[in-house]
């Protein structure tokens, strides 16, 4: 029994070991043999969504024509995992392939990159600051200037690396711009050859041109003199050295000289720093980060970041204004300032404000003030760049398209820095981590303090095995590598290179590249804009997301991914989450580096819903093309040119360059055309906007308020005031005040009001009067005499009633019905539409305040008494004790002021300077005599000068409202939103619109038949087949041109057609565009075109004098007039006239 039970035991324990040998074979096997397979499998199980990024849906006319679309665009993708499957040398040779590839097809591609070849810089750093332009400008310049653009365009290049033509780059510059000109480039013994592509016909019709173009010129027209595109072609560096070279033989090199190798880093903090101090002249190349960015907001922006608050995570606010009141009131000083926190919902995100007032009242802004006496006790500076406060200001300085490049991350200012440097050091670093001998710190050192860039690239050859390549290839090889180290573990998402690239590099990269390499080329999306500039300021822009409230909006709120292209303004930008479509998703398992194993499953993008605007796309373009061939010729004083007729400016503006044109449909609301120029092209932005072509559409800051922007719209983001136009507001006030639109009142020429004379230009000019007006003459005749006695009631002149007397709510109560103060309604949301300003009695005050304050700061020192000497704060006090004057400005006399200034050592009575009068006469006459509200206000206001400000689109919709029986449209640019595969209709817009309250709805039809007269004295506009209406008017602004001549006024023109039963209203306004007569040819074409007429108006024969008749009637003619006998004996004696008021007595019309 014994023995059985050892047997057994022996044999549980055989047992246990075989069965423990098996094991551990086994787990031999799968650890040791099959290891790999199954750590990899483990790997495998991590899976990832990668997405397939939805065609964006397209945008059309109201008649179906396209606005903007999505196209098929080659794109040069990498693929991280793919590549680094290969071995090192393979992934080099590959890449080395693809670079030779594109600088051959003059592809640009190596623009961010940390070195630069053959960079046009200045001899001397200094000239960076001291001129105007960048290097690369200057030669810009100098290639249009030198007539040099043809031979630019046509050089070639070729050495044993590579053969490089600059039309090739040219050709791609002008693809990213929406002109695709099916060429192929090539070079035949050292000269360029160019020849069509087969079945070219319909690409080269779509961009105007035919296949019996020679393409060498069809090339060169396309580009002509366009800077964006010169720019965009010299970002490629063997552009450059062909540049160099023509500029160096035609002897026109001047302070520009090439360095072969530059870090782009130290160019672009030069570069920055330079436009910088045009604007911040403290900003110099030595100063620091921190106090730069002091600097810029303190001057620009710190009322925006005093008048904003946050709220922390505990729910406390965070109110800089306060902060600064606390610290002035620990310190001892006394803060007379209050402030109110108002809390706003827009998109159900709170936004907040903080109105800053004064406790007790004083002169001048509170805002201002604060900000003042904060910097004067050094509380200013430490509040900008706490860790509360810093990015608040950076922010204000985003909103208002100030980018200084500074990277305040850190937490104490002294170690923030240039985001040029950080990217610098940060790229140092990563290849100093690949140096196996040397520690990596100690390389990033030396590598910082190295002068020369070409020692620099050696390095990174050396330590990259890449020194039997080039250095064009090696640049190349070092730009992608750079790119895909950015991405991390990401490897199964593609990188897109290059977009736009050519269908022949295409063939090239296809035939010479291995597709397993993780190089290909695939087609993806991109937003086109097939008409370019047409209506970019409706459409708006695309860019990455970028902005926090961006990411928090899109990434955070709606799943957007990081890297994905949003709509930044405009409808794009509006309709954001119809257009953008439902992304594909592909499921794949990707190992622990994030490189692609297995795809599980893959679910198709859905493209966005088609969107149709109320724009009429032929409209929209004739609008366009008058207003800027209008602009263009009257500046220039020549002909314009269009279907309907002719136009010989009568007079040149000079500095006309900029305007607005807004067509709507009176009856709906709806915007026909809404064009403003200058424009831009959004092709641009598609794929990102490089710095190049960025900094090309911006004006610089110091460069004044009339200088044109690309970027903004003036049809609604510019209020100014109206001018004559606005007669038409006063007129619906008057009526509704009662008066008679056929009473009768004389004309005596001017008004005078104590020493102040308000004349009738027809006065100014001819030294005549309109006679007898009634309302519907005055408008005919824009009469200022007839609106100045309706401010005042009766005739000056004579005593004689009119029968109503307006007033300031009088005018405001008409202005609300016709929307004057509020935004009209389209759906733009970025940039935000303007709102205009209906005059008040505190606004005068405030503005007459911060005028006086302006011109002290400006003025005072140059009236200091010799021998007399003060300090900076003395000059701001004395700026402020005179402010305050303001508080009682009838309290002090010519006399006192005289007194005051003698006591605090200035000179008193003596014009200085550019001033036309002296110091006192400037400070009592100029501004303390406006600081209080009275009859000569009014008298402004009712001829649309003064406070008056609206924008064009505002004053359209006024209009509008005037002659569609009394509707106020609330305006749309929308007619509907449609699925983009089924067509149906999934959001239809429906008019919205509001009868104003009238007494009477005859005055609606008084008015215009006022208009109708004025139209009837226009000879280019009485010829048309149809019968319209239309008032005239300009406006006087205050300053100087670059150049130190004066403003010109602005020049507007409103109307609608057909008369009897109105369609459409027009607005026009062109900046310094001097007279209204200017805009008379805009309003010809775009009826004529919107009604389709067949007709060629000119103004040949037309002198001045016809001119002024469109604007101030037959008066000016009427030289047999018989004057009142007051005003005979008036101008027959020598006696001196009273002082003419300079706002009022050139703007009648």
């Amino acid at each position: 029994m014994k023995k059985q039970k050892e047997r057994r035991l022996v044999f549980i324990q055989v047992l246990v070991i075989l069965l423990m040998a098996i094991i551990i074979g086994r787990l031999f096997s799968v650890m040791i043999g099959q290891g790999d397979y199954y750590r990899d499998l483990s790997d495998n199980r991590k899976v990832k969504e990668v997405d397939e990024i939805a065609s964006r849906g397209n945008i059309y006319d109201r008649n179906g024509k396209i606005l903007a679309t999505s196209i098929p665009s080659f794109a040069v993708q990498i693929y991280k995992d793919q590549l680094l499957e290969k071995e090192p040398e393979e992934i080099t040779q590959n890449l080395a392939k693809l670079v030779n590839i594109l600088e051959a097809d003059g592809v640009n591609y190596t623009d961010d990159f940390a070195l630069k070849l053959n960079s046009f810089v200045y001899k001397r750093d200094e000239d960076y600051f001291i001129l105007g332009q960048m290097p690369t400008e200057v030669v810009v310049s100098t290639l249009i200037d030198n007539n040099l653009v043809e031979e630019f365009l046509t050089s070639v290049y070729k050495d044993e690396n590579i053969e490089y033509e600059t039309m090739r780059t040219a050709l791609l510059a002008l693809k990213k711009r929406g002109i695709d000109i099916p060429a192929n480039v090539s070079q035949e013994e050292g000269r360029l050859k160019v020849t069509y592509r087969d079945n070219s016909k319909n690409k080269l019709e779509a961009v105007g041109y035919s296949e019996n173009d020679n393409p060498i010129d069809v090339v060169i027209d396309a580009v002509g003199n366009d800077r964006s595109v010169l720019l965009s072609i010299l970002q490629n560096s063997n552009s450059r050295i062909l540049a160099y070279n023509i500029l160096k033989t035609n002897n026109l090199l001047g302070s520009i000289t090439m360095e072969p190798y530059v870090v782009k880093a130290s160019e672009d903090m030069i570069e920055k720093k330079a436009k910088l101090s045009k604007v911040y002249p403290e900003i110099s190349l030595k100063s620091h980060p921190s106090d730069d960015f002091y600097e810029i907001v303190k001057s620009s922006t710190i009322n925006d970041v005093l008048t904003k608050a946050n709220v922390n995570d505990d729910g406390s606010y965070v109110i800089p204004a306060d902060i600064l009141i606390q610290q002035l009131e620990n310190k001892g000083i006394y803060a007379n300032f209050e402030t109110e926190v108002i809390t706003q919902t827009e998109d159900d995100r709170n936004t907040y404000t903080v109105n800053i007032n004064f406790k007790n009242p004083q002169a001048g802004s509170p805002v201002d003030e604060l900000a003042r006496i904060a910097d004067e006790n050094g509380l200013l500076k430490p509040l900008i760049l706490s860790e509360e406060i810093k990015y608040m200001a950076q922010n204000a300085n985003t909103l208002n398209n100030i980018y200084p490049s500074i990277d305040i991350s850190e937490e104490d200012p002294d170690d923030w820095d240039y985001t040029f440097n950080i990217e610098k050091h940060n790229f140092y670093t990563y290849y100093a981590a690949k140096d196996k001998v040397n520690e990596r710190d100690k390389v990033v050192s030396v590598l910082e303090n190295e002068k020369d860039a070409k020692a620099i690239l050696d390095y990174l050859k050396k330590i990259n095995d890449l020194e039997d390549y080039s250095d064009p290839e090696a640049v190349g090889i070092l730009t992608i590598d750079n790119q895909i180290s950015r991405q991390g573990n990401y490897g199964y998402r593609p990188i897109n290179l290059v977009y736009n690239i050519d269908e022949s590099t295409v063939l090239k990269i296809e035939e010479n590249i291995d597709a397993t390499s993780g190089i290909q080329v695939d087609t993806i999306p991109i937003r086109s804009y097939p008409n370019r500039y047409l209506a970019s300021h409706i459409l708006g822009y695309m860019g990455p997301i970028a902005t926090a409230e961006e990411v928090d909006k899109y990434v955070n709120e709606r799943d957007y991914l990081r890297d994905e292209i949003i709509g930044k303004t405009g409808i794009e930008e509006s309709y954001q989450d119809n257009l953008k479509g439902k992304n594909g998703k592909s499921l794949v398992t990707v190992d622990s580096a994030g490189n692609r194993r297995q795809t599980i499953s893959q679910t198709p993008s859905e493209p966005g819903d088609d969107l149709y605007l109320s724009i009429d796309a032929d409209l929209q373009e004739q609008a366009e093309k008058s207003l800027t061939g209008v602009l263009d010729a009257i500046s220039k004083g020549y002909q314009y040119e269009s279907d309907y007729g002719s136009f010989m400016p009568l007079r040149q503006a000079p500095h006309a360059s900029s305007g607005a044109v807004v067509v709507s449909n009176v009856k709906t609301g709806e915007v026909l055309a809404m064009a403003s120029f200058p424009d831009y092209d959004p092709n641009l932005f598609s794929t990102g906007i490089s710095q190049s072509d960025w900094e090309s559409l911006q004006v610089e800051e110091d460069s004044g308020p009339l200088v044109p922007r690309p970027m903004l719209n003036i049809a609604s983001q510019t209020a100014v005031m109206p001018g004559s136009t606005f007669k038409l507001v006063t007129s619906l006030a008057a009526l509704e005040s009662g008066l008679d639109p056929q009473s009768v009142i004389t004309d005596y020429g001017y008004v005078e009001v104590g020493n102040r004379r308000f004349n009738d230009l027809v006065w100014t000019e001819y030294g005549t009067t309109h006679g007898e007006e009634n309302l519907y003459g005055a408008i005919r005749d824009s009469c200022n005499y007839y609106f100045y006695v309706l401010a005042l009631g009766e005739n000056p002149h004579d005593g004689r009633s009119i029968g109503t007397k307006l007033d300031l709510n009088d005018i405001r109560i008409a202005a609300e019905k016709l929307g004057l103060d509020q935004p009209t309604g389209i759906e733009v949301n970025i940039p935000k539409e303007t709102t205009g300003n209906i005059p008040s009695v505190g606004k005068k005050v405030e503005i007459t305040k911060m005028m006086l304050q302006t011109y002290l700061e400006d003025k005072l020192p140059v009236y200091l008494k010799d021998g007399v000497k003060k300090s900076r704060s003395e000059f701001e006090n004395d700026v402020l004790e005179i402010v305050k004057m303001t508080t009682n400005p009838s309290e002090w006399t010519r006399k006192n002021i005289i007194e005051f200034l003698d006591e605090k050592g200035y000179n008193a009575e003596v014009a200085l300077g550019e001033d036309r009068a002296g110091l006192a006469d400037t400070i009592k006459y100029t501004y303390l005599n406006q600081a209080e509200w009275d009859v000569t206000d009014m008298l402004n206001i009712v001829i649309g000068q003064g406070q008056n400000a609206y924008t064009p689109i505002q004053m359209n919709r006024a209009v509008a409202t005037l002659t569609n029986g009394g509707y106020l449209n609330k305006f749309t640019l929308v007619d509907k939103v449609t699925n983009h595969d089924s067509g149906d209709i999934l959001f239809n817009n429906v008019p919205e619109r509001e009868r104003i309250d009238l007494k009477d709805r005859k005055y609606l039809e008084d008015i215009k038949y006022g208009t109708l007269l004025v139209s009837q004295n226009n000879k280019i506009l009485n010829q048309m087949p149809v019968d319209i209406g239309i008032k005239t008017g300009t406006a006087e602004v205050e300053g100087k041109n670059l150049d130190g001549t004066d403003y010109d006024s602005y020049a507007w023109m409103v109307g609608f057609a057909p008369y009897d039963d109105p369609e459409i209203a027009i607005s026009i306004v062109l900046t310094q565009g001097d007279t209204s007569y200017n805009a008379t040819p805009i309003m010809r074409d775009v009826i004529s075109k919107y009604f389709n007429l067949d007709v060629f108006i000119t103004n040949s024969g037309d002198t001045p004098e016809d001119a002024d008749i469109a604007e101030l009637g037959d008066s000016v003619t009427n030289d047999d007039q018989e004057l009142p006998a007051a005003l005979e004996e008036e101008k027959n004696s020598e006696t001196e006239p009273a002082e003419e008021n300079p706002g009022a007595g050139g703007s009648p019309n």
